[in-house]
């Protein structure tokens, strides 16, 4: 379970992190194109196929319909990657909900009118509303950063990234994002294990979070007076409100010396004056 946060809502974020797509529209698939079911591509060990029409698309992600695409590179290579999959409880019609691969999802449910037989590989996941919209935007976070991740966003760091995706430092955190990828490509080349997620997150972190400023030393009450004064010279007092150290008179004289320097006097001084 992932913990609830203030946040923008799923739906602004899921809007602003995905790639704005043209949906064509499906033809009917002949009767005559084959679609072998054998021909799915096994995903990761606790994936499994079922029934499509058990199956439903989360609300929160909306309506999504099949893509010509989708649909070809189907029929083509067979199902590439498993649908997420979230178990259903409330609906005795669906025993699952499609929280990831939403894509793959439509098209195989579009193919399935020519092919009855046709089977949805899934991967289930046992997780609340909040991690399922994370898991919904790690699957739409730009290539650079799933690329950083070595190829897979932990569904805890995906709300934070998208976040900051739509904020102002996002031109800087791809940028940071495409160092580490590039680091993990040198990584997986020389035979060494990608960085953690952990560590990933570590280095992203540091993006768009300004440096502490060094702490400024209390400001020491003086008071500047024109003791004396003619044609070529000027005689200054300053007064503390404390006995005034060496150091604090330095910097006082420095100070002045710098104010006028700014104002285009070239001023000298002499402290055995």
């Amino acid at each position: 379970m992932i913990a609830r946060r203030s946040k923008p809502s799923f739906a602004s974020l899921l809007r602003r992190a995905e790639r704005t797509a043209e949906v064509d529209t499906i033809k009917p698939v002949p009767a005559t194109a084959p679609i072998d079911a054998t021909e799915t591509v096994a995903g990761p060990t606790t994936a499994f196929d079922v029934d499509p029409a058990r199956v439903r698309l989360w609300p929160q992600l909306g309506r999504v319909p099949p893509t010509r695409a989708a649909c070809d590179a189907i029929l083509r290579d067979g199902q590439r990657g498993a649908v997420t999959v979230r178990p259903v409880f409330d609906d005795e019609l669906f025993e699952y909900e499609a929280i990831d691969g939403a894509e793959t999802f439509a098209a195989i449910r579009q193919l399935r009118e020519d092919d009855p037989d046709l089977r949805l590989l899934v991967e289930v996941e046992l997780v609340d509303d909040d991690g399922a919209a994370a898991l919904a935007l790690a699957a739409v976070l730009p290539a650079d950063v799933t690329a950083a991740f070595a190829g897979t966003v932990p569904p805890d760091s995906a709300t934070a990234l998208a976040e900051r995706l739509a904020s102002p430092i996002a031109p800087v955190l791809l940028a940071t994002a495409r160092q580490v990828a590039r680091a993990q490509q040198a990584r997986a080349g020389d035979g060494q294990p990608p960085y953690p997620p952990d560590e990933v997150m570590r280095m992203l972190d540091g993006v768009g979070v300004p440096a502490a400023e060094p702490a400024s030393e209390p400001a020491e009450p003086l008071s500047l007076a024109i003791a004396d004064a003619d044609a070529r010279s000027v005689t200054f007092r300053l007064e503390g409100a404390d006995e005034l150290s060496p150091e604090t008179l330095a910097r006082a004289v420095k100070a002045m010396i710098d104010g006028a320097a700014n104002e285009g006097f070239a001023v000298t001084w002499d402290a055995d004056t």
